[in-house]
């Protein structure tokens, strides 16, 4: 604030000495008469030092202020801490290393599915399956009970039908047999029978959904069902396989192998995705109907990657991607790495080191403790 008053203290004395320059100045005399003096110059020529010094130490202090701050030995990621490990310790800690290769890799994405209960069409039918959802909130569960349990009756009273005609069948053919009967009650009773049998699958297939949704039936095959957006739907292989797993599943955890089911097909026009269907490898009955999980389904893409064992790759505190070069023998020195996405066992890189370098791939974690002091 000082420097600021000055500043302005002497800009008003320049203005005064330049607005005053030449300008004469009366003097009443003891006569009554008015003498007139010039002002003297030497107060132009003094306001227009303290001005020129003043700006200069003004314009010192804005060049001061154009650096907002210093940095003092600046440290590069290429010029990190390097381990060193002696024989004995590299020997216990069991190291092993693999070079960083380019290969052609087909990318994948994840997508949120759905586990959804198929309604098989009848055998010989040209009718697609359908995938249906789970029931969730409480009403429609109690809903779901109660025409559980008259599917339940259907489908006994559809047994019983079957019985009935299939025994009727029997007693037909052998009134034909004995001379009495006709070929026309024969065909009848087998028209009778084929309806009850379709009558019974039908009830059954009713059951196994309504039982289903409730989670009554737990070995009963399971689908899972993508919500793809459409846009993206060009650049999906609809006619490979896909991988279930859990929606927060991390690269290398178990996952379900699942097959494409042709023919079903259903769309969300609020939300501008296409479900693609998949039947789930084995037995599901672990999955519940309507459980959320995450689908993998692999692009079109393919294209040159670096690329490293997954167990190579070390995250830190702040969610950075590591790797461990190895440099000699026994040396290593920590490089940053960009994972792009990770297939099977492998991260495909975006940055990292060189095609070839060697890397850490047993034994990062236990440098990565060595180098910040949590390891011994």
């Amino acid at each position: 604030m000082l420097e600021v008053w000055f500043c302005l203290r002497a800009y008003c004395v320049c203005r005064a000495g330049f607005a005053g320059r030449g300008v004469p100045v009366a003097r009443i005399t003891e006569r009554h008469s008015i003498r007139v003096l010039p002002r003297p110059k030497t107060q132009s020529w003094v306001g227009l030092l303290i001005c020129a010094v003043a700006f200069a130490g003004c314009r010192q202090d804005v060049e001061k202020a154009a650096a907002p701050a210093k940095v003092e030995n600046p440290t590069h990621e290429a010029d990190l801490t390097t381990v060193e490990l002696s024989t004995d310790a590299f020997q216990r800690l069991g190291i092993t290393v693999a070079p960083v290769e380019q290969r052609t890799l087909r990318r994948r994405r994840t997508f949120g599915g759905e586990i959804v209960l198929p309604i098989g069409a009848p055998a010989g039918s040209s009718s697609p399956s359908l995938a249906v959802g789970a029931v969730s909130a409480a009403p429609d569960r109690l809903r779901t009970a109660e025409a559980l349990l008259g599917a339940e009756g259907e489908l006994r009273r559809a047994t019983v039908e079957l019985a009935a005609a299939e025994q009727a069948v029997r007693r037909a053919e052998e009134v034909l047999r004995g001379g009495s009967g006709t070929a026309r009650g024969v065909e009848e009773a087998h028209a009778r029978r084929d309806a009850a049998r379709a009558a019974r699958d039908t009830a059954r297939r009713r059951y196994d959904l309504l039982a289903g949704a409730i989670g009554g039936v737990p070995t009963i095959e399971r689908w899972v069902r993508a919500s793809v957006p459409a846009d993206d739907l060009d650049t999906i292989e609809l006619t490979a396989s896909a991988e279930v797993g859990t929606l927060a599943a991390r690269p290398g955890t178990a996952v379900r192998a699942a097959r494409p089911v042709p023919g079903v097909r259903s769309a969300n026009p609020d939300a501008g995705t296409v479900d693609v269907v998949y039947a789930i490898e084995g037995d599901g009955g672990e999955l519940w109907p309507g459980e959320r999980v995450g689908v993998t389904l692999p692009l079109r893409e393919e294209g040159e990657a670096l690329v490293v064992p997954w167990a190579a790759v070390l995250h830190d505190v702040h969610g950075g991607e590591w790797v461990y070069e190895q440099l000699a023998p026994q040396r290593f020195a920590r490089r940053r790495v960009q994972v792009r996405f990770v297939a099977d066992d492998v991260a495909a890189l975006a940055s990292g080191p060189a095609a070839g370098r060697p890397v850490v791939v047993d034994g990062a974690a236990e440098l990565f403790g060595t180098e910040f002091g949590v390891g011994k």
